[in-house]
């Protein structure tokens, strides 16, 4: 008799994908226990060992943990796993086609998920579009060495003082922007003002939020062709200066920047960026970054106009 034959399958829906593995729990592994970290039973350790020899897979069952907090970080459901006695299904939520499509649009949408993806611009013949290689890609710098954010924290009002603190923020779009606006709320410090109130009150000396739009305004709007220099955020003792390579684009001139005219050198970048929850692509950065500066009493923001970078300084409260 002929063995039948078992494969691995993954299935692409509009909402998921479906992950068969032929063969159910193996040893000591069970449907209560299986993704726990350090719970390992080796079907085919050979096959394991080369994988881990190859880079491929961290041999101490941390596959699965390590793929849940991925998922987490970036703000997607976990992966579900249905275990069964001949199998095991592993089903993981789309995140991005469900919010850049109406639902009720998505539920009729009949098409190919290549037919929807090139309908979002992430496809073109058949092969990912730059933004979704930025937004998307198992390693975006490698495509475009620029697109990661260069992050310094100095003790002192000068490039030479000592560093602090350095971090390059590098991996996918909403990865590199979810760990700025994470330093961002780190590093900000918070006074508590008592003197002549009946109630404390507590005042940062830079708001989140402001430092957020200015942020993703410099990785929206930046020019990412002709420069492998990255996106700079140096955070001195007396002051933020936030870089964006790449001059004013398009119908944004100094005179009218800020005031509600909009131009996208990275259209598909500012679309992507709106619908992961970054930014409203309106124009409305700035203005909103102007209004929480004034709120909690910082000084506006002084930008610096060049033709091959925008700069944003920002001062503290007073």
């Amino acid at each position: 008799m002929k063995a039948r034959t078992r494969r691995f399958t993954s299935t692409w829906f509009d909402d998921r994908i479906e992950i068969n593995s032929p063969g159910g729990p193996y040893g000591s592994l069970t449907a209560e226990n299986f993704g726990q970290p350090g719970v390992v039973e080796y079907r085919n350790p050979i096959l394991a060992e080369a994988m881990r020899v190859f880079g491929l897979v961290q041999r101490f069952g941390f596959g699965i943990p390590a793929a849940r907090r991925e998922l987490r970080n970036s703000g997607q459901d976990e992966p579900r796993f249905r275990v069964e006695p001949t199998r095991v299904c592993c089903t993981v939520r789309a995140h991005y086609l469900p919010s850049a499509v109406a639902p009720e649009v998505l539920a009729q949408n009949r098409r190919p998920l290549d037919r929807q993806l090139d309908s979002l611009r992430l496809l073109a013949g058949g092969r990912p579009t730059w933004g979704a290689l930025l937004a998307f890609g198992r390693d975006p710098q490698r495509w475009v060495p620029g697109a990661w954010v260069q992050f310094l924290r100095i003790d002192g009002s000068s490039i030479t003082d000592p560093v602090r603190d350095q971090k390059a923020l590098t991996g996918r779009l909403d990865d590199v922007l979810r760990r700025l606006d994470e330093l961002f709320r780190l590093n900000v410090s918070v006074r508590t003002d008592v003197a002549g109130r009946p109630r404390e009150a507590r005042r940062p000396d830079y708001p989140v939020t402001a430092l957020q739009q200015l942020g993703w305004n410099a990785v929206m709007h930046r020019g990412y062709e002709g420069t492998h220099a990255p996106t700079r955020v140096y955070w001195y003792a007396d002051r933020i200066e936030i870089t964006s390579p790449g001059g004013l684009y398009g119908r944004v001139t100094a005179e009218n920047f800020g005031a509600g005219v909009t131009d996208y050198r990275n259209s598909l970048v500012a679309e992507i960026m709106h619908h992961l929850g970054f930014g409203q692509r309106f124009g409305l950065g700035v203005p909103l970054a102007d209004e929480a500066l004034r709120e909690n009493g910082n000084p506006p923001p002084a930008f610096d106009f060049q033709p091959t970078q925008v700069a944003v300084t920002v001062r503290p409260a007073g």
